[in-house]
């Protein structure tokens, strides 16, 4: 009796929705570098309704849809950083990277700082430059390390948050 017990949680475990997902595999290219800086985000940046990954390293973002097919990448300086925690950011490294509607367009953009201090406003499907923006840093740092979009003023995701 206690062996047909064990059977039945066996067979009610593989039976958990989510128990048979095989992990998907996207090979980035070009090859992740050694020095382990960049990061990842998850966001619908084509609007179909699906989470895309937006993959960054240094010199380099691309986006990928959520089926793996590569949408657009840019050799670019863009501005990542390592060891964010002891600069009181969440997570190893900061992935230098955010998306949202920030023109109110219904159409999500990719937003991104390089390292001559500039934001970068991209479509989020194509990759299409909308626009580049120069961002004085503050007097006395290094430049600006990190951008958050969010809704600070209740008008939806439109204020971008930078820290040096």
């Amino acid at each position: 009796m206690e062996q047909s017990k064990a059977k039945r949680g066996i067979a009610k475990v593989s039976n958990l929705p989510y128990s048979t997902i095989k992990p998907q595999v996207i090979e980035l290219k070009p090859a992740a570098s050694d020095r382990r800086l960049g990061g990842l985000i998850a966001a619908d940046i084509n609007d179909d309704g699906q989470k895309d990954l937006i993959i960054t390293k240094p010199g380099y973002i691309a986006a990928y849809s959520h089926s793996g097919k590569a949408l657009w990448s840019k050799s670019i300086n863009i501005q990542v950083t390592g060891k964010s925690e002891s600069q009181g950011l969440p997570g190893n490294q900061a992935p230098g990277v955010q998306a949202a509607d920030v023109d109110g367009d219904q159409k999500t953009e990719v937003l991104f700082l390089t390292k001559d201090n500039t934001l970068h406003i991209v479509e989020g499907f194509n990759g299409e430059t909308q626009k580049t923006i120069k961002l004085p840093s503050p007097e006395g740092t290094e430049g600006w390390e990190h951008l958050v979009v969010a809704n600070f003023r209740g008008k939806g995701d439109r204020d971008l948050l930078l820290q040096a």
